[in-house]
């Protein structure tokens, strides 16, 4: 009866072991994929943050004098 048990777990676990082989070999290249273009805006997002934050801070300049002028 163990034998019988430890058979059924022995498929079982080398069942999820084959799905989990199956699914990390379909959905590697889409993960890379996406993890890549990720980096690649972060990268686009980094590079206009400064030009954002000078924009803002001459604004933020320019309205202070004129509301305390």
């Amino acid at each position: 009866m163990i034998g019988r048990w430890f058979v059924g777990f022995a498929v079982f676990v080398g069942y999820l072991c084959l799905g989990a082989f199956v699914f990390y070999r379909i959905e590697r290249k889409e993960e890379e994929k996406r993890h890549y273009l990720e980096i690649l805006e972060r990268l686009e997002l980094k590079g206009e943050m400064p030009e954002y934050y000078i924009t803002v801070f001459i604004l933020h300049t320019r309205l202070t004098y004129y509301v305390h002028r």
